[in-house]
């Protein structure tokens, strides 16, 4: 479920996400699911959203890899909490 909501004054906005229980088994089984504006309508336009799942940060990117969304230059940031 995706719901996504603009405010009047084009600053404020809502994007709700709810993952059903089929979502979290394909993430569990490595599946990333990826939003895009041509498929899910309120996605701003020139964004991809992928939601991923991984028992560490490197798996996930190995998802993103094996995907194709990012390859080996590409600049990934990582949260220092983490």
């Amino acid at each position: 479920m995706m719901i996504c909501r603009g405010g009047e004054d084009g600053k404020d906005g809502v994007f709700i996400l709810g993952l059903s229980q089929e979502n979290i088994t394909r993430l569990i089984n490595g599946e990333p699911i990826r939003l895009r504006p041509e498929t899910h309508p309120g996605v701003p336009q020139g964004w991809d959203i992928f939601i991923l799942y991984g028992q560490t940060e490197g798996e996930m990117i190995k998802q993103l890899v094996r995907g194709g969304s990012v390859d080996m230059d590409t600049k990934i940031k990582k949260d220092p909490r983490l």
